[in-house]
């Protein structure tokens, strides 16, 4: 392909694997496990061998700290064989069992929306007041709700990962499976999402499968 790799990113968020520098929000993005995907292609110039995908999952509430017995249930998981994929990620890939998005909030919601936006979900001590999303709601969603309107009301549009793949030219997904997710389809799509050359839909394709049947766009 004349030295120019194609890359197909996959993003998304759950509990925790990530770590941020407050002044330089989204300059660290690491690999964690969740239900939802958020997927993006594009071409590069790469010295390095080619990258296909990068795949970012969440699983929403698996613990990787001790619980009250001192159990960890992940790798109480994998060291009985029962997670043979976490073991590959855990012996062939980077892996900490000590990393969190927001340690003082691990809500859903409120976690995830930390991890597509590389915010904080409060405002940190000695830092501006425009630096947390601050969106708190973890259980009913209505349709007028976006993260620019109940977050953070010193920001005026809360950039997620998904813009930052829309805006480059890439295609982008979200598959959940919880009908709360809606607020990240409700946040960037053709209506609220930030204008832009690309359009102000920020999520190509969006996929909600729950217990009461399937929603997609």
């Amino acid at each position: 392909m004349n030295g120019r790799s194609r890359e197909i990113v996959i993003a998304a968020g759950s509990w925790l694997i990530a770590d941020w520098n407050f002044c330089n929000w989204l300059s660290r993005f690491v690999f964690v496990v969740t239900v939802f995907v958020i997927a993006a292609m594009t071409t590069r110039s790469s010295l390095a061998a080619p990258v296909e995908y990068v795949i970012h999952l969440s699983v929403d509430g698996l613990r990787t700290g001790p619980d009250e017995d001192g159990q960890v249930f992940l790798q109480t998981l994998i060291d009985s064989g029962m997670a043979p994929n976490f073991a590959r990620f855990q012996t062939e890939g980077a892996w900490t069992n000590n990393a969190r998005t927001d340690f003082s909030n691990t809500y859903t919601l409120p976690n995830h929306t930390s991890m597509i936006t590389g915010r904080p979900v409060d405002q940190p001590t000695a830092q501006a007041n425009t630096v947390h999303h601050g969106f708190t709601e973890n259980f009913v969603i209505e349709p007028e709700d976006t993260l620019h309107n109940k977050g953070n009301t010193n920001l005026d549009y809360v950039v997620s990962t998904f813009d930052v793949a829309h805006d480059a030219g890439l295609s982008t997904a979200l598959y959940a499976s919880k009908s709360k997710f809606v607020i990240y389809d409700q946040s960037y799509n053709a209506v609220n999402g930030a204008a832009h050359d690309n359009g102000r839909d920020k999520i190509d394709s969006y996929v909600n499968i729950t217990a009461n049947g399937m929603a997609s766009n």
